[in-house]
């Protein structure tokens, strides 16, 4: 059973469990029936461990994931899948990561520079795919003063090496404008009796909390870019004249 139904499942316990509580309570403070004093403490006592469960089952467990390409992946300013020093290697346990591993095992490394003391896992998910588990870091500087820049930069390379090692897809899609490196799409799209614009950018997303979202969108994809708004336009040559003026502002910040 999946996570996600299981905290739904004990949610609606723990409803269905006060509920019954409030009511046990009441009964007996209406009729003093001894009967209703032990359901009210066992539908109390009940109640709270379903609380407690279900805190357990929501509460976030600080890992965050990304995944690297033969070998590469920048971050904390340098590629911590190379400069890193490997630590342990154990046999998968997990079951989520033993059924999209390819060999089954986990590497335990550690990053320690100048940035941050952090424990990290790798596990092969191909012959190129590495999935990149994050543990809690230590942080020896101001992320926010020194360490972000660090990041974003880090972020930027990632996703020049890795979009150069296969061909960018197109966007399924009728009417479609490329930027000149193709990093950046605009589709205009017929809805009803008028043109909408959505802007579109290929890269990787930065680590983040959830495991199946890492391994579908920090690997080069199409999704859009929320920095541009969706306009809508009464026909389609207007349309394209506006998106061809933001398309050669695009290329210009691309080429600085």
């Amino acid at each position: 059973m999946k996570k996600s139904r299981l905290k739904i499942i004990v949610f609606i316990g723990s409803l269905v469990l006060f509920f019954n509580f409030v009511i046990s309570l009441t009964r007996y403070l209406d009729g003093k029936e001894k009967a209703q004093l032990i359901r009210f403490i066992c539908y109390g006592l009940t109640f709270v461990l379903w609380v407690i469960w279900f805190k357990m089952l929501t509460k976030e467990d600080g890992k965050y994931y990304a995944i690297g390409f033969n070998n590469v992946y920048y971050y904390y300013g340098q590629n911590i899948l190379d400069d890193s020093k490997n630590i342990a290697e154990e046999e998968l346990k997990d079951k989520a990561l033993l059924k999209i591993s390819s060999v089954k095992k986990i590497e335990y490394r550690l990053i320690d520079n100048e940035y941050v003391t952090q424990k990290i896992g790798l596990v092969k998910l191909d012959k190129i795919k590495t999935l990149i588990i994050f543990e809690k870091a230590n942080y020896k500087t101001d992320y926010k003063n020194s360490l972000y820049d660090v990041l974003v930069e880090d972020h930027k390379m990632n996703v020049e090496s890795f979009i150069n090692m296969k061909k960018i897809p197109d966007l399924d899609e009728e009417n479609v404008i490329y930027a000149d490196r193709k990093l950046d799409a605009v589709v205009i799209r017929k809805v009803d009796e008028c043109y909408k614009t959505i802007y579109y950018v290929y890269s990787i997303f930065p680590p983040i909390k959830n495991l199946d979202e890492a391994l579908t969108k920090c690997v080069p994809h199409w999704f859009i870019n929320k920095e541009y708004p969706v306009n809508t336009y009464d026909d389609l040559t207007q349309a394209k004249e506006e998106v061809l003026e933001v398309i050669d502002l695009i290329n210009d910040e691309r080429l600085d």
